[in-house]
């Protein structure tokens, strides 16, 4: 089975998507763009002639029309996700869609409802959770080899203000740190830790509104507790450490990407494992393809590997952050009192 690939706004990240994809399967048996739509035609254009796509488009409706489109991966800014998504599944597609899927929790629930209502597929684009180190770091710790976990700490960093039209000082565009980068050490917390108990965070903000710098502390029950930090205002280490009663996993930078770990023993025992994906120009991004072409041809609606609720519950902490910090997006109506998460 070939799955089909329509591409909605070949922007950065999806020109990352295509080159992987073209990596991970050369010759196209397995997977192939074949549609790109864009607000600028002659972006579609150039993104078609760049990766080999049959059809462009100067619009994304377009894609979603196309009958050569079995999935489509939504790779436009997140501030329009919600819109976007919707109206893939009402076109009968199944989506992969960027992260984080929305801006709030309460949208990603009504993508979520209506692709259960239609049965069709939709998955939040988390590429890190596909990633061998991040699938083997899980493994080690089901398996008992750091103990219990009581501690995660995590950062993500990177230096945006070089262009003033960067979409990350947009609150139009859904910009800040916490959305953009913020969700891979909240994501990474979520998948050791679940969902947290208590919630406290600080922040600083841009000229323009939106969150530059965010300082996290998650509580969970029994004491534990994960600290993460983000900021657009600076590069910073971006790896993390896992802590636990047996002893701890520290991930290299960056964490959320194609990394290798070191597991240390209590004992004074010491394991490398160095990352697996040393392929010329692959990202990682691609990995989370296998995944979805597998959902898709079992006839599932989503991945047990990124499930709809953990997707939710992740949303509902940076909802919850974000009544803390007290950062809100223009014409956003949120459900952030709903979060389930104690404060």
């Amino acid at each position: 089975m070939t799955l089909r690939w329509g591409v909605i706004a070949p922007g950065a990240i999806a020109r990352v998507f295509a080159s992987d994809l073209a990596i991970l399967d050369p010759s196209r048996e397995c997977h192939r763009i074949t549609a790109v739509g864009s607000r600028e035609l002659v972006r579609a254009a150039q993104f078609a002639r760049d990766f080999g796509v049959e059809d462009h488009f100067g619009s994304y409706s377009q894609v979603l029309a196309s009958p050569k489109v079995d999935v489509v991966y939504v790779a436009n800014v997140q501030s329009a996700h919600h819109e976007t998504v919707m109206t893939a599944l009402d076109a009968g597609k199944h989506v992969l869609c960027e992260k984080p899927i929305t801006i709030n929790a309460s949208q990603a629930r009504e993508i979520f409802d209506l692709a259960q209502s239609r049965g069709i597929f939709v998955m939040e684009a988390m590429w890190m959770r596909f990633l061998p180190h991040i699938i083997k770091v899980l493994d080690l710790i089901a398996n008992d080899a750091i103990g219990e976990p009581h501690f995660v700490i995590a950062d993500h960093g990177q230096w945006v203000h070089g262009k003033q039209d960067h979409r990350l000082l947009d609150p139009y565009r859904g910009g800040g740190a916490l959305l953009d980068l913020g969700v891979y050490p909240i994501t990474l917390a979520h998948l050791v830790m679940g969902v947290p108990t208590q919630v406290t965070a600080t922040a600083s903000f841009t000229g323009q509104g939106v969150d530059s710098e965010v300082s996290i502390n998650l509580g969970f029950d029994e004491g534990k507790s994960a600290t993460l930090h983000t900021t657009i205002d600076s590069v910073t280490a971006t790896r993390a450490t896992i802590a636990g009663s047996k002893g701890r996993i520290e991930i290299d930078r960056s964490f959320y990407a194609p990394t290798g770990f070191t597991l240390f023993g209590h004992d004074g025992s010491e394991r490398r494992f160095e990352n697996p994906l040393r392929v010329p120009g692959y990202v990682g991004i691609g990995e989370q393809t296998r995944e979805v072409a597998l959902a898709i041809k079992a006839g599932e609606i989503e991945s047990p590997m990124r499930s709809h609720q953990s997707t939710l519950e992740v949303m509902s902490i940076m909802d919850e952050i974000r009544k803390r910090i007290g950062l809100r997006y223009p014409g956003e109506i949120s459900d952030a009192d709903d979060s389930g998460i104690v404060s």
